[in-house]
């Protein structure tokens, strides 16, 4: 399973468009983490656990959107 996994992880890569802003797809994904550092945060009672969680969600949103965009613009094209 680990090698198929491995298999289509190194295909999807492969495959880009050359006007993909890889950037901005990995700001996203790291974006996602956040709300897992605030619930983290929430629990140790230590480093602000909802100043974590609301960037967290918003970047979540709007990674959301831009999956979606892509998804229902781009490979109609």
């Amino acid at each position: 399973m680990a090698l198929a996994t491995g298999a289509i992880l190194y295909r999807v890569r492969a495959i880009h468009h050359p006007r993909e802003l890889r950037w901005l797809r990995r700001s996203f994904n790291a974006g996602a983490s956040l709300p897992i550092l605030g619930g983290l945060s929430l629990m140790l009672d230590w480093g602000g656990g909802l100043y974590w969680l609301v960037p967290g969600v918003v970047v979540a949103l709007a990674g959301g959107i831009v999956n979606t965009w892509l998804l229902l613009i781009e490979i109609l094209r």
